[in-house]
């Protein structure tokens, strides 16, 4: 129960937010109205990795068909097609064959430790464009495709 009150509040601000964006709308309300909806936005994944261990109910089905409908579904990425390749990151953990390595931080400007102030400014870019988004799920496209690959991914 804890879980699925916390997706509800996260749900409501969003809603929140956007109503509040339409009845006052001017660039100010938007930009922070989008600032909000996006830090929710990450703590609904957040529950969702969660959830990928099994976390939000004893019952397997129920976590899963709860995630799902919450956020899963919602944000395209259902639980079943993500368990397989997070728990794979889990068991290789920073080392070689690592899928999270070798699709998500391929191409990033982090690699766990402070960036100076451009690359910092050009990973905040990246992230709010969604090109960082972009760039992972082309890594990702090319990685499960590569039979070559040495990672497992999925």
């Amino acid at each position: 129960m804890p879980s699925i009150k916390a997706i509800l509040i996260e749900y409501t601000i969003c809603v929140s937010c956007i109503l509040f964006t339409i009845l006052f709308w001017n660039i100010y309300t938007v930009i922070l109205c989008m600032i909000i909806v996006g830090v929710r936005q990450h703590a609904l994944f957040i529950i969702y990795h969660d959830a990928v261990h099994y976390l939000i109910s004893p019952s397997k089905r129920i976590n899963d068909l709860i995630i799902n409908i919450f956020v899963g579904v919602p944000f395209l990425v259902p639980v079943n097609t993500y368990r397989s390749f997070h728990l794979s990151h889990h068991n290789l953990l920073g080392k070689e064959g690592d899928p999270e390595i070798a699709i998500y931080h391929k191409g990033q400007y982090w690699n766990y430790e402070p960036l100076n102030a451009k690359k910092l400014f050009f990973q905040f870019f990246g992230d709010l464009t969604m090109w960082n988004n972009f760039k992972s799920i082309m890594y990702c496209i090319i990685e499960t495709s590569n039979p070559q690959s040495k990672n497992e991914v999925g």
